[in-house]
């Protein structure tokens, strides 16, 4: 079968079947971001859609918005720092798909044409583990909710978080329903800001695990497949190869900035929470070591998840284009120039532009970049823990 990267993602509705991902697209809708495209048939869907992403888009930046004039009026603070740099990263993370959604859809429409390339077994294995995911994130996610409804609420400590429009509003209201109104608005935040982001980290490593099982395929495909010497064969290999490569090219292009701006997030994290902890003028609640473990948790499945797929993506590749030289081995005798010249264009070809993941284009996302980023956030947490008088007296006192 051959591949194809202008496909229509009718591709699904036309097999009978439904786009493996549409749990999270019908997700990211609740979150104000359109993945799947618009519903040709239904007009009025595509309005409320399109009023939905803009309403959603305003609370976003309203509550950007918010956490920054917060800091004007009080004392920058470690664990309202911390929560600040998670809504600001989720911010951006929603700003930048939107302004590559036309980029997206077109990727999401080729991972429907491409399962279906996929044996059934393989698609179906692939389809549970996109639904155990998918299963997981909401899990992670309710917890991050219930930390907000279960734990006493501390007035003095949730100052140090973030004020809101609904915090003004409820001043004037008694103690026990500006506590609960505090308490949903909190909830409502985390929901949309903690949710958005666990999602899309989690799209993003199962798009790549997807990217995996295209050239794991390809290359079971042409080894178990009859070789011919024949020019043409080779040429449909290397333009299958070449699709494939172009369509992890594309995720590249919409998640390299993100990726930057996630790590950037863990690295900020990191040092903010341990300096927290470490501090001992401040008080360390069930409701901070909570979110606390669930941040670096969500991190380091993330940092790890990212390095270790598109490591997996490359040697995937490699193997496969490599599948050419076995089939040089196998057919010298019956090989000629033109045939030679194909294969070591197609080296070349993947030699001077490899199919990899980046990060923002700069380096290449793999395990050697998995130990410099832990190395680098080392580094970072010793020095800002020597810098700053609370979290050093907290350590020495140990």
């Amino acid at each position: 079968m051959e591949y194809s990267s202008s496909v229509s993602l009718d591709i699904s509705s036309e097999r009978g079947g439904k786009h493996p991902f549409y749990l999270f697209l019908i997700a990211f809708r609740l979150f104000g971001l359109n993945l799947g495209g618009d519903d040709g048939t239904n007009s009025l869907l595509n309005i409320v859609s399109k009023l939905w992403t803009f309403m959603m888009f305003f609370c976003y930046h309203f509550w950007v918005l918010f956490d920054a004039s917060w800091y004007f009026r009080n004392k920058v603070h470690e664990n309202a720092l911390a929560e600040s740099v998670t809504v600001w990263v989720a911010v951006a993370t929603f700003d930048i798909l939107i302004a590559k959604r036309k980029i997206a859809r077109e990727f999401m429409k080729i991972v429907v044409a491409e399962a279906f390339v996929l044996s059934e077994r393989a698609r179906k294995k692939h389809e549970r583990n996109i639904l155990l995911t998918f299963i997981l994130v909401w899990i992670f996610v309710m917890i991050f909710l219930a930390q907000n409804i279960i734990f006493n609420f501390e007035k003095e400590y949730n100052k140090h978080h973030t004020v809101s429009l609904v915090g003004y509003m409820s001043l004037d209201l008694p103690d026990a329903q500006h506590v609960l109104l505090l308490k949903l608005d909190a909830c409502l935040e985390c929901f949309f800001v903690q949710g958005f982001l666990t999602m899309i980290i989690a799209l993003y490593l199962l798009l790549g695990l997807s990217c995996e099982k295209w050239f794991q395929h390809l290359k079971y495909h042409c080894s178990n497949n009859e070789r011919s010497s024949r020019l043409h064969e080779i040429k449909r290999f290397c333009t299958k190869f070449d699709h494939l490569s172009s369509h992890v090219q594309l995720l590249d292009r919409i998640f390299s900035l993100p990726v930057a701006v996630w790590l950037l997030m863990i690295l900020v994290i990191l040092c903010i929470r341990i300096v927290s902890i470490l501090n001992p003028f401040l008080a360390t609640t069930n409701q901070m070591i909570l979110v606390t473990i669930l941040s670096f948790g969500r991190a380091a499945v993330a940092l790890i998840g990212m390095n270790f797929i598109a490591d997996s993506i490359y040697k995937k590749a490699a193997k496969t284009i490599f599948q050419l030289d076995n089939f040089i081995r196998e057919e010298r005798s019956a090989l000629n120039i033109i045939v030679y010249q194909e294969v070591l264009a197609a080296f070349t070809r993947f030699n001077f532009n490899p199919t990899h993941l980046t990060f923002w284009k700069i380096a290449r996302l793999n395990r050697g970049f998995l130990m410099t980023c832990v190395g680098m956030m080392a580094t970072y947490v010793i020095i800002t823990i020597q810098m700053y008088p609370n979290a050093k007296r907290g350590l020495e006192s140990m």
